[in-house]
């Protein structure tokens, strides 16, 4: 009861503050800048002499990651000051794209405006969506497939990602809703940073009256669910003696955790073995745990196909895609149930401004002057302390809550390819993609892109791994789907100034691989990397290079 009344209250909220976006902004604005016009940050900038928005734009430059290492450094080595008068609770790390991790100070009044919108707003928007099931229904047993690590900094601060901020925050607190969920805390909340996946599922399997799926990201989904399915008969075989088969490389200690609470389930097996065959993966959710009413995890237009792998998984259950956020600040939450690529802006958790796609010189705009239908670059400042930080995120705006924007989030600036001019962004890379395989995407298992300059002209190099039937000629198809997708590349090729695409097919297990590896190398928390698709580094192009399958093997198969 007291969860319901919390979460309707916070829906109450967004939809007041909805209606007065503007109002809601220029306060926010003016009361970041009061608030830390004694910091190292805001002495240097003058913060309490800035009395309007335009002032602001002209004093404050734009920033990135870069002008704030240092400071950053210095906030962990325990100055405060530094960019809020509010001390940081938490370290966020960042899932970075590229390069190592980032870490971002986080205030206590950023994780609360995280749990009002992430634990209470959005609670009842499912709530009012599903309205046709009860509380337990809905929230009674839920599946919680993401991992939060109850990890420190080094003198003890808490870290981790963003999304894991609330719950940590509720866990330290002991508020946490442990009875909500399938499992003990100690799976909920590992200590270690190690792969919990087999654990989770083998404590998820134990129940038929799973209420809810909630995850980070649909790829990570995905790939936990092929995850599953590829090691279908020896989960079946765990859970009908109880016992760990030593192929899932489990350690001792979770070993005998397992062991010690899941005791052997012949019956529990039968059951699940009845699904198995060749139409295994098939409505899959659906099958195991019937009682699912929703899907709650990330999803959108930049993880495409991976929403179409998991539509064939779900057998239709209901998705709520979750938010539009960041390591660096908490921006929208979906506007519904089934609702994909719509979500509502948050006036009051960020200061927000947009530079217009069509024209980056432009000064920017104020979230009261977008226009639907446009796209825009994303500029925050947060109560956490970034100040004019560019996101590099294009959005599009969608529609409108009252008078705050619904937008969408489209490709990341620095996710392009340019070999000529032409600037392939990562949404016409995907949309060539779907022209070249259409429904086979559902089989695809990863792909990518890099310019190859070895060669004169240079030219695109595509890499995919799958169960594929390749065009007989798949570099022209491919060419001719570029060419569809994206005009500047067109106009490129027929002048000659990029050569026909290449395409690369790769040896079975080439994503997980370089997933685990460049995790590990770059210091990066698996739980939150993102899907790649256009390679940056040599690195990574020199990686997928040495994972072609069968050397030029682009014929049909």
């Amino acid at each position: 009861m007291v969860e319901t009344l919390f979460s309707e209250k916070c829906l109450c909220h967004l939809e007041k503050i909805s209606m007065r976006a503007r109002d809601e902004q220029n306060e926010l604005l003016f009361r970041i800048l009061d608030k830390n016009k004694d910091t190292v940050f805001g002495k240097k900038y003058g913060f309490s002499d800035i009395a309007s928005f335009e002032e602001y734009q002209k004093r404050i430059p734009y920033t990135d990651y870069s002008d704030y290492e240092d400071l950053i450094e210095r906030e962990i080595a325990g100055e405060r000051g530094v960019f809020t008068s509010e001390p940081p609770f938490f370290f966020c790390i960042s899932s970075g794209s590229l390069g190592k991790s980032k870490f971002f100070p986080l205030t206590m009044t950023d994780a609360r405006l995280q749990h009002i919108y992430w634990d209470g707003a959005i609670r009842a928007i499912i709530r009012r969506d599903l309205k046709q099931y009860s509380e337990e229904e809905l929230f009674g047993n839920i599946f919680l497939m993401c991992d939060t690590f109850l990890t420190n900094m080094p003198d003890g601060a808490i870290n981790g990602v963003r999304s894991g901020v609330s719950a940590r925050m509720q866990y330290s607190d002991n508020t946490y809703p442990f009875e909500l969920y399938y499992a003990p805390k100690e799976v909920l909340f590992p200590e270690e940073l190690i792969d919990m996946q087999y654990v989770k599922f083998r404590f998820a399997l134990a129940q038929k009256d799973i209420t809810a799926i909630h995850a980070n990201f649909v790829h990570k989904t995905v790939a936990a669910l092929r995850y599953l399915t590829s090691h279908w008969e020896l989960f079946l075989s765990d859970i009908e003696s109880g016992n760990v088969d030593p192929s899932f490389g489990i350690n001792e200690k979770w070993t005998a955790y397992v062991k010690e609470h899941l005791p052997p389930d012949p019956e529990r097996a039968a059951q699940l073995r009845a699904f198995s065959g060749p139409d295994l993966a098939s409505g899959l959710i659906k099958k195991i745990w019937p009682e699912v009413k929703y899907l709650r995890l990330s999803d959108g237009m930049q993880f495409h196909p991976f929403s179409k792998q998991l539509e064939s998984y779900s057998g239709g259950i209901p998705l709520y895609p979750l938010v539009f956020a960041a390591s660096e600040g908490v921006f929208c939450i979906a506007q519904g149930v089934g609702k994909k690529d719509s979500y509502i802006m948050l006036p009051d958790a960020c200061f927000f401004e947009f530079i217009p796609e069509e024209n980056e010189n432009a000064n920017t705009l104020p979230l009261w002057e977008l226009e639907k239908g446009k796209r825009y670059e994303l500029v925050v400042t947060t109560v956490s302390g970034l100040y004019r930080y560019r996101m590099s995120d294009i959005i599009e705006v969608v529609g409108f809550l009252g008078t705050t924007p619904l937008i969408s989030a489209i490709y990341r600036k620095g996710q392009c390819i340019n070999l000529a001019g032409e600037n392939m962004n990562a949404v016409q890379f995907e949309n060539a993609i779907g022209m070249l395989f259409g429904d086979q995407e559902l089989f695809t298992k990863g792909y990518c892109v890099a310019g190859n300059c070895k060669i004169n002209p240079p030219c695109y190099c595509v890499f995919i791994e799958g169960e594929l039937s390749f065009p007989e000629d798949a570099q022209k198809a491919m060419d001719d789907a570029f060419k569809q997708s994206c005009p500047d590349y067109k106009v490129a090729r027929d002048n000659g100034r990029i050569g026909q695409a290449q395409v690369i097919r790769l040896m079975p297990g080439s994503f997980e691989e370089f997933e685990c590896s460049f995790s590990s190398r770059e210091g990066k928390r698996s739980e939150q990397t993102k899907p790649l698709k256009i390679l940056q580094t040599k690195e990574q192009i020199s990686f997928f290079e040495g994972k072609e399958l069968n050397k030029r093997s682009y014929g049909a198969s």
